[in-house]
């Protein structure tokens, strides 16, 4: 039993015993915990009565360990023992010390202690990525994106393993929950569209700690895209060009997978036109999804933006645009249960037309504007212009977007007053870009490029960052 250990207490692993010392050295090793939980009716009184216990473990006891089992868990312990060499690996924020040093009256099966000398620094799953992350760069960017979710949805089959990512990767607090539209985000942090086109990966999501995911683009039918190679990375200026083109499996088997959807998780649905649709039937396309999608997520995302599929950006002209909300709006009056519609635009629009965007958004009465899509410019990259040409064409996202994403959430939401919600998304690669999103007026965030160049702690790196400021 790990109950009323004094604050300055060692535990060490010695074959299978653990030895408590104490130690009034102030540096702070950091250690992986094993423990077996036993009935919850008892441990949940242990934690409750441990006030400083840190809110993300806290709230996986709580949430996400309400059963008998073994789990592993990383934890601060203080303080360091003197003659173990440091070695940098993963910390929790907060002191886990109260009056217990591990509240859950269950058997510690095991302890391996680990020692940090920067606990600021010690970012354990971000190193390990840093590690693999040239190997992953040396497959084709499609190719690394399905090998790395295919490693995560394995590592999530094994019991419990999902279980601890989550614990890992998730933030929760007060501090990070947001209403918006309507909807109560656990956290403001969201992935963007195009990662998880088809909704195939909801729960691996979900266990990286996103407070929301926007699946799609969805288009009524099936369709492949448009012709590899079309996804290319460019990691001097952490950026992505891609011309994917709308690759989905249609709304239908969107739809079938959104129903098997993790419980709790805020799910977006980002709707556009197939290739072979005029631009003048294309409302019948967005509504077709509309209705498709819409007992099955908790917010649509009108896609209008996409620069790799042809004529697509037409129809973010003010007349084509007011009749496509204005559509969609009387859709969705038919519901008894209103679900919020955001506006996607582009980054490369005119202040004039960014003018037309706020009053269309308020003349319609749509929930907002998520800004910004991709960008067909490719001014101030560092990588060399022959490279970049021979690449062709597509949207350039990442962190050479960030400025201008930054500008256009700041126009639309001083020229707007603050007369709705705009999801900011664009070139966001820690908490300081997020940050400068939402003092721009953006009331919640979305990565995508940054998670590919920063790996999968970027999202806890970021909630993290705007918990301390």
């Amino acid at each position: 039993m790990l109950d009323n250990l004094p604050v300055n207490t060692t535990v060490k692993m010695l074959g299978n015993e653990l030895e408590v010392c104490r130690n009034d050295n102030h540096q702070e090793p950091t250690v992986i915990l094993f423990v077996q939980i036993g009935p919850f009716g008892e441990d949940r009184r242990f934690i409750e009565k441990s006030r400083d216990f840190g809110p993300t473990l806290l709230h996986s006891f709580k949430s996400g360990f309400n059963e008998k089992g073994r789990h592993l868990f990383f934890g601060e312990f203080p303080p360091l023992h003197p003659t173990k060499k440091p070695k940098v690996v993963h910390r929790w924020e907060s002191n886990l010390f109260d009056e217990c040093m591990l509240a859950v009256g269950g058997r510690a099966c095991a302890i391996h202690s680990f020692f940090n000398s920067q606990p600021d620094e010690s970012h354990y799953f971000r190193s390990m990525y840093k590690t693999l992350k040239p190997l992953i760069f040396r497959l084709q960017p499609e190719k690394a994106h399905e090998w790395t979710m295919t490693l995560l949805t394995f590592a999530c089959a094994i019991p419990g393993v999902g279980a601890l990512l989550r614990a890992f990767y998730a933030v929760q607090s007060d501090a990070l929950e947001v209403e918006v539209a309507g909807l109560k985000f656990p956290n403001p942090v969201g992935l963007a569209a195009g990662f998880d086109k088809d909704a195939r990966w909801l729960k691996q999501m979900r266990v990286l700690g996103f407070g929301f995911v926007e699946i799609g683009t969805v288009t009524p039918l099936p369709q492949d895209g448009n012709p590899k190679p079309r996804l290319f990375r460019l990691p001097d200026d952490k950026g992505i060009i891609n011309r994917m083109g709308f690759n989905n499996s249609g709304m239908a088997a969107a739809a079938a997978r959104l129903r098997r959807r993790p419980p709790g998780l805020i799910v977006g649905g980002n709707i556009g036109k197939n290739k072979i649709t005029p631009n003048e039937r294309a409302e019948s396309d967005y509504v077709q999804c509309f209705n498709a999608l819409y007992d099955d997520v908790d917010y649509f995302v009108v896609n209008v933006s996409s620069p790799n599929t042809p004529g697509l950006r037409e129809l973010q002209e003010k007349e084509p645009l007011q009749r496509l909300l204005e559509t969609l709006m009387r859709e969705r009056s038919k519901r008894s249960i209103e679900r919020p519609i955001f506006l996607k635009i582009a980054p490369d629009l005119t202040n004039n037309q960014l003018d037309d965007i706020v009053e269309l958004v308020q003349a319609a009465g749509i929930a907002g504007v998520i800004a910004t899509n991709t960008t067909i410019s490719r001014k101030g990259l560092k990588t060399p212009a022959e490279k970049v040409e021979h690449m062709g064409g597509g949207g350039l996202s990442g962190a050479p977007l960030g400025s201008r994403s930054t500008e256009v959430i700041r126009y639309l939401h001083e020229q707007s007053k603050g007369a709705f919600p705009i999801i900011g998304v664009g070139g966001i690669c820690g908490p300081e870009d997020a940050q400068e999103k939402l003092d721009a007026g953006a009331s919640l965030v979305q990565v995508y490029s940054g998670l590919i160049h920063e790996g999968p702690a970027l999202v806890k790196r970021i909630n993290q960052g705007l918990i301390t400021g």
